[in-house]
């Protein structure tokens, strides 16, 4: 008999993980608590998402599938990140990070920004603040 009570278990996807160039990593964030279990590339500090967590017991899970000793959790808003000014557009200025490899931009409306930025213009985001460098 089918019983519609019983929990599904995480998908764990297959993955090859590197401990030379990756660290494991739970990802949480600080607005809805919302937690992700990957690998960080330890270069260019790319995440590769690979199952969300919703308990101890998908940790350990994600930990068993991997055989991880420690995972280090990081939230996503409070790291550290540097951006270049790469064109401004009215209220808005498209800003592309600088401390990992990305061509990806980033629209941001100018009254979060420093209110002296140009094009150009080097910015570190920190704790929800973005200053120039």
């Amino acid at each position: 008999m089918f019983n519609i009570f019983l929990k599904k278990k995480p998908d764990i996807p297959a993955y090859n993980y590197d401990p030379e160039k990756e660290i494991p990593v739970i990802r949480a964030s600080i607005c809805n608590g919302e937690q992700v279990a990957g690998f960080k590339d330890k270069k260019t500090g790319a995440f590769h998402e690979l199952m969300v967590i919703r308990g101890k017991k998908d940790i350990a899970e994600f930990k068993n599938a991997f055989s991880l000793r420690d995972i280090r959790k990081e939230y996503g808003s409070m790291e550290t990140r540097h951006y270049v000014v790469v064109s401004i557009d009215g209220d808005y200025a498209n800003l592309k990070r600088i401390d990992i490899e990305s061509d990806d931009l980033m629209l941001v409306a100018r009254a979060l920004l420093p209110e002296d930025i140009k094009e150009g213009s080097k910015l570190k985001y920190e704790m929800l603040e973005y200053t120039i460098e």
